[in-house]
């Protein structure tokens, strides 16, 4: 399915799928494949255009017409789509997926990445953002963090993976210790050692109490200021 979106792409599937199925069997399944790229290429879509108005009349469109249930990261890509920079918010969370899956560790799900870029942002509300909120960082906090959050999310991963011993995204218990470390490194660029030590054990702590298990907005709240105020030297993980 990723293939067939993009032309290079698909022609260096069929390439590489050629030199593992052949005859028949290849030809079968080339000829679906065209079809099937035919059917999503000639999908018509709807599309509401917009002409003049503020942001924040456009968010409030947005939000309308998807009255189901929206994740943060979609609406923000929604509200940074269209500023000058030649990238959307999403253009830049696919690629640091990419990476994190090319380095081994996985594809870490889109919502993880966007909430560590709002937690880095300076966002305490990273799991129900308001749209207010989102409208004033759209096009300042929110984008001049990625960079940061990009950074901050290499190390967390680095230290999961050398440092606690955790070789994939999926073997890791819950997202949110994700988005923990990811602003620990964002706010401590020490790697201080005793640091470290608190943090492996806070891991294994919450991992084994279960407890980010259903976590409500409030405990999130307060895990983002613990882990803050640690990595500031101000306070200590109670985890």
């Amino acid at each position: 399915m990723r293939s067939i979106l993009r032309t290079m792409d698909y022609l260096a599937y069929e390439r590489n799928l050629s030199k593992h199925v052949h005859g028949s069997t290849l030809d079968r399944m080339l000829h679906e494949a065209e079809q099937l790229a035919q059917r999503i290429k000639s999908y018509k879509l709807a599309v509401v255009r917009l002409s003049g108005g503020s942001l924040n009349q456009a968010v409030e469109v947005f939000s309308r017409l998807n009255s189901g249930r929206q994740s943060t990261d979609r609406l923000a890509s929604a509200l940074t789509h269209a500023t000058v920079a030649s990238e959307s918010l999403a253009d830049r969370v696919t690629e640091i997926q990419e990476r994190t899956v090319v380095s081994g560790f996985g594809d870490i799900p889109a919502l993880t990445i966007f909430q560590a870029i709002l937690a880095v942002s300076g966002e305490e509300d990273i799991q129900g953002v308001r749209r207010e909120a989102l409208t004033e960082r759209a096009e300042g906090r929110i984008r001049n963090s990625v960079e940061n959050a990009d950074v901050a999310l290499e190390k967390a991963v680095d230290f999961l993976r050398q440092r606690i011993g955790v070789p994939h995204v999926r073997l890791v218990p819950y997202n949110l210790q994700i988005v923990l470390l990811t602003l620990f490194f964002h706010v401590d660029r020490r790697l201080d050692e005793g640091k470290l030590s608190v943090l492996l054990r806070w891991f294994w702590n919450t991992s084994l109490a279960g407890y980010f298990a259903g976590a409500d907005p409030s405990l999130v709240q307060d895990s983002l200021r613990e882990m803050k105020d640690f990595a500031a030297g101000r306070g200590y993980l109670r985890s």
